[in-house]
């Protein structure tokens, strides 16, 4: 997501396109039908289709560019969580530790080290000016 932001065009074909997939997946799989799940997902989505369509380009990007930031960050909390906070509920990184003999701990913070890694250079990505910009 950071990354087609850098470029409006892009940017407005993937928020379209995430757009579509919530509203798709909310009418298959959300019950019950008129419960609050169902209408909170379509009238998000629909906001991320007006948003394509009718604002200008530098909201679909600061709209992409705010989902891909949440996303990394929500990847290191939650596999904090899992690893620190649910240790003792079954989760990836118990199974590996069961298999390999590795603590469950040494797996999490490895996953975590890698989501900064690769977060970091996301935003340095994300964060360069494009030829267009320089």
């Amino acid at each position: 997501m950071l990354t087609t932001a850098r470029h409006p065009k892009p940017a407005r074909v993937l928020l379209a396109v995430l757009a579509v997939i919530m509203i798709a997946t909310a009418v298959a799989f959300i019950r019950p039908v008129f419960g609050f799940g169902l209408l909170f997902t379509i009238v998000t989505g629909a906001t991320l289709g007006a948003i394509t369509y009718a604002a200008p380009a530098w909201a679909s990007v600061a709209v992409l560019q705010f989902m891909g930031l949440l996303s990394m960050v929500y990847v290191i909390v939650d596999i904090k969580a899992d690893i620190v906070e649910r240790h003792e509920q079954m989760s990836d990184a118990t199974l590996l530790a069961a298999h390999t003999g590795i603590p469950s701990i040494v797996w999490g913070l490895a996953w975590i080290a890698i989501a900064i890694a690769l977060s970091g250079a996301f935003l340095r990505d994300a964060c360069m000016p494009t030829r267009a910009q320089s």
